[in-house]
């Protein structure tokens, strides 16, 4: 059995585009891209999906609603990972090491956000699920040498 369109399923629906737009998170441009079957993110689509199903009470995911995703650039999000990891280690490092001294809190700080800032940009490219694996299995590596 074919998966119905999110656009076909958003017919059925009286959920306005900018109302859905909010409660995902996402630009109106988002959802009006979905509506005519052009090709979005994948964090994207699968916020607007979670977004809908709260809304309508169907039960939408990329397994039983077919969306056009954007190919997602490998490179980029290895890119993206790489710098995840680098603001990880550093953040935990810093949280160990006296050298910081009263610099310490703001360092971490700014590791943290661009940690976020990372994860943010990773959810889009991948969804929410590959990201959290990934985080979790971050926090599962063994430390370095001299880590604490």
């Amino acid at each position: 059995m074919e998966k119905p369109r999110f656009s076909e399923l958003y017919t059925t629906h009286n959920v306005g585009a900018e109302h859905l737009a909010v409660k995902a998170g996402v630009l109106v441009e988002t959802i009006d891209r979905m509506l005519t079957d052009r090709r979005v993110f994948q964090g994207q689509a699968e916020k607007v999906l979670t977004a809908f199903s709260k809304l309508t009470g169907e039960s939408c995911a990329l397994s039983n609603v077919h969306v056009y995703l954007l190919p997602v650039n490998q490179s980029e999000v290895a890119r993206i990972k790489q710098e995840i990891e680098d603001e990880y280690t550093a953040g935990r490092r810093a949280l160990h090491d006296s050298a910081f001294g009263v610099a310490k809190h703001e360092f971490i700080t700014k590791k943290m956000e661009n940690l976020q800032k990372g994860m943010n940009q990773l959810i889009e490219l991948v969804g929410e699920d590959e990201t959290l694996f990934f985080f979790k299995d971050l926090e599962r590596e063994p430390k370095e040498q001299g880590d604490p």
